[in-house]
């Protein structure tokens, strides 16, 4: 519920408001109409722009009309102001309705860059470590508007690698202008959807990543992510307190009644860099964008889809070898409606033990696969990257026809990845001395048949099952009390593959072991050489899909994940399957196929699992 912050003063119950939105993200904008109240009674100028300009970047992508008033309510509070005319300036161009910059004195050199972006002409140069991601952008945007990418392709790609994008909350500082809410890439990918050479794909690409980044920054933020939480007291306080000054330093500056904070962005930029040598904040931080050799290199004869919400429509760019496609698919709301239905009967038929109903998943093929056969011929392999409720199952789960008699899974492929970023990790090179284990597994003492003597119809022990894939004295299979930190911390970091089954859920997405939780802050602090890690212990679906992105930020290779409750004979069998092909050298897009060929054989016996409320389940993380 929301709380009335009774007895606190006007000022204070508006920073009280604020906070609330930040780890509410779900009912954010009623905190944040209380913030703008309570900073209205308090009267002073910085927490009424503050507040406000909270509310505009939370609306921005999703109201635009709301937030084309709110800046426009922002300009009436401090109408001679010159700093907060620049900022409403961006944010204005950001939302795709560009008003124009302010001239005068105390602008930041930046501005240069910001007009720069607006003309899509060439932006000034710039020594000033803080507003190179922007400039790189710039350039990037003035190569495009003129047709000519030669030489010009690494722009996006290097800007990745500087644009302070984990700028959130309590790591904010208020501006847009030092580049943390992204560029308007719509304006990109119009220039480069125009030409579809391999170079202007890949810069949508890039283009694109700048969303995937961000949403799947707050993603996680919504679900408990916390980068600053992990870090020891002597490289937090000092980071939060350079935060908050920047913050304080932008609000005097829009106000009127100081200058751009040059020196405090310098200084927090020293104080990101310290909190780096910290591995979970450190995967929060920019990294640079994948080249088009890079990419090529990990889709290996495969295809990256890259989908991407803009004002209402779903953008797609796909890329392989030999293929190329930047498309508009329409509007977005009907897909989402449809996705919701296709994951709700696919899930529902895994608990009735019915068969799927086929027909979202068959028009949501329509929609999202069917524009790119033209563009798109002859590839087996596709790696999604996108919104969640749009990725959340395999895409191989739709029907190959109307009628629902053949699966895309005969013929295609398919795992997600969070970011396109995260398909070209530079993993630790792995040798013979990096694994003591190649199986490690922590599970509940729910299940303790003894397999040699189960019956057909009972349920065998699914990680004493998968150990049996793995030479003895080489596995570990732990269960109850032997679940404990100290055994994650001794042996995960050295395991081949992980597995976790069984267990309940820790607070923040993480799991309750026998001696505490292991959250996925420490998850993300483990370095990890895994070359697959497995969950299926239960949690709800985006949850579940927070623990793949943190086992990825760790370090593992590939992640597979349980996103419905799959009976339990038929996951267990599959599982056993995928493990027994790695076993055999295969990747894991290849065992996973095989597994179901595996599942299906099943038939034979009596057994239907020609379905994708069985095999559509898992999904898998990582390259195609």
């Amino acid at each position: 519920s929301l709380f009335p912050a009774q007895g606190l003063k006007p000022a204070d119950a508006a920073y009280a408001y604020l906070l609330a939105a930040r780890t509410r993200p779900g009912v954010a904008v009623t905190w944040l109409d209380r913030a703008i109240a309570a900073s209205d009674a308090a009267g002073a100028l910085g927490p009424r722009i503050q507040t406000r300009l909270a509310k505009e970047s939370l609306i921005r992508s999703r109201n635009a009309k709301g937030a084309a008033a709110l800046r426009a309510e922002i300009a009436r509070i401090a109408p001679d102001g010159a700093g907060l005319k620049a900022e409403l300036g961006a944010r204005g161009l950001l939302a795709g309705m560009p008003s124009g910059f302010p001239g005068g004195d105390g602008l930041p050199p930046v501005m240069g860059t910001w007009k720069a972006l607006a003309a899509k002409g060439k932006p000034p140069k710039t020594d000033i470590e803080a507003d190179k991601g922007l400039t790189q952008w710039a350039r990037g945007r003035a190569a495009a508007a003129t047709g000519s990418l030669e030489g010009h392709d690494a722009h996006f790609q290097k800007a990745l690698g500087k644009l302070p994008l984990h700028r959130m909350a309590e790591l904010g500082t208020v501006t847009v202008l030092d580049g943390s809410e992204g560029v308007d890439v719509d304006t990109d990918l119009q220039l480069l959807s125009a030409m579809k050479s391999e170079s202007a794909v890949g810069m949508a690409l890039m283009a694109h990543d700048v969303g995937h980044r961000m949403e799947s920054m707050a993603r996680d933020r919504s679900l408990g992510r916390r980068p600053a939480a992990s870090l020891d007291p002597t490289t937090r306080e000092p980071l939060l307190a350079a935060s908050a000054a920047v913050r304080s330093a932008v609000l005097d500056w829009m106000a009127g009644s100081g200058a751009w904070p040059a020196d405090g962005f310098t200084k927090l930029a020293a104080a990101e860099k310290a909190a780096s040598a910290n591995h979970a904040f450190a995967s929060a931080m920019p990294a640079e964008g994948s080249s088009v050799r890079e990419l090529l290199s990990a889709l290996g004869t495969g295809a990256v889809l890259s989908l991407r919400v803009s004002r209402g429509n779903l953008h797609s760019v796909g890329f392989s070898r030999s293929n190329r496609s930047i498309k508009d698919l329409g509007p977005v709301k009907p897909i989402r409606q449809l996705a919701k239905a296709h994951f709700a009967a696919m899930s529902q038929a895994a608990v009735m033990k019915a068969k799927t109903a086929h027909g979202s998943g068959d028009q949501m093929r329509k929609l999202v696969l069917d524009p790119l056969h033209g563009d798109m011929t002859g590839v087996g392999k596709y790696v999604v990257v996108g919104p969640p409720d749009l990725t959340g199952f395999p895409y191989n789960t739709f029907p190959e026809q109307a009628e629902g008699l053949r699966w895309l899974a005969e013929i295609r492929k398919m795992t997600v990845a969070p970011t396109i970023a995260s398909l070209t990790r530079k993993l630790v090179a792995k040798d013979q001395n990096t694994y003591t284990l190649d199986y490690l597994a922590f599970g509940s003492d729910g299940q303790t048949n003894n397999e040699a003597l189960l019956s057909e119809h009972e349920t065998p022990n699914e990680i004493k099952t998968c150990s049996r894939h793995f030479s003895s004295g080489h596995d570990e299979a732990l269960t109850g009390d032997s679940v404990t930190l100290a055994a994650w911390r001794e042996k995960a970091g050295h395991s081949r593959y992980i597995h976790i089954a069984g267990l309940e859920a820790g607070a923040g997405g993480g799991f309750k072991f026998a001696d505490g939780s292991l959250s996925l802050d420490e998850i993300r602090n483990t370095p990890l050489n895994a070359q697959l890690v497995v969950i299926t212990a239960r949690t709800a679906q985006p949850q579940q899909l927070h623990r793949a992105r943190a086992f990825l930020d760790a370090g593992a290779e590939w992640v597979l994940v349980a996103v419905w409750d799959i009976p339990d004979r038929a996951r267990v069998n599959y599982l056993s399957s995928i493990y027994d092909s790695m076993n055999q050298e295969r990747p894991p897009a290849r065992a996973v196929a095989e597994g179901r060929r595996t599942l299906l054989k099943d038939a034979l016996m009596g057994d239907d699992n020609d379905d994708p409320s069985l095999w559509g389940g898992l999904l898998l993380f990582g390259k195609p």
